[in-house]
């Protein structure tokens, strides 16, 4: 299962301009790793329940395609923002079909203006909070928005 897992992502963990979101604090963690224990999670999800896990497997990797450079230091900004910013990335670099197209701009549902329209975008959406759930609980939510919050004023 590992083997297909890295099959489905190769080509966008070994693109350069995604490679260089290791450099960027997402949860006391990197936006890098966090988007791949998504993508993970929704992979084994859907591989498991018969749905499209290949497109939604990516889509996750790519639901968080963005740099803070790109952004404002507003909350606001980051959560209605992020996920556009993340999609005209993600298309930029990647062929993205309409199910990928509301995986993205979903995932913060419903923090974001965007509805989830497939069972998938679901599911993205509610991996993605179980494992940012996870990440806060590993490294603490103060370090983490400490963390985002230093480097915003910087």
């Amino acid at each position: 299962m590992q083997k297909e897992f890295n099959d489905i992502i190769k080509d966008i963990i070994t693109n350069e301009e995604f490679m260089k979101l290791q450099g960027e604090v997402h949860h006391s963690t990197t936006r890098f790793n966090h988007s791949l224990r998504v993508a993970y999670e929704v992979y084994n999800k859907l591989k498991d329940n018969n749905q499209n896990y290949v497109d939604a497997t990516r889509a996750a990797l790519l639901h968080d395609f963005f740099f803070d450079d790109d952004l404002s230091s507003s909350q606001s900004d980051r959560l209605n923002n992020h996920p556009l910013i993340a999609l005209e990335n993600a298309k930029k670099y990647f062929d993205i079909n309409e199910l990928q197209e509301n995986i993205i701009l979903s995932h913060m549902y419903p923090l974001s203006y965007c509805l989830p329209r497939f069972k998938e975008s679901w599911i993205v959406s509610l991996m993605d909070k179980k494992v940012t759930i996870l990440e806060f609980k590993r490294y603490g939510f103060k370090k983490s928005y400490n963390n985002n919050f230093k480097r915003k004023r910087a």
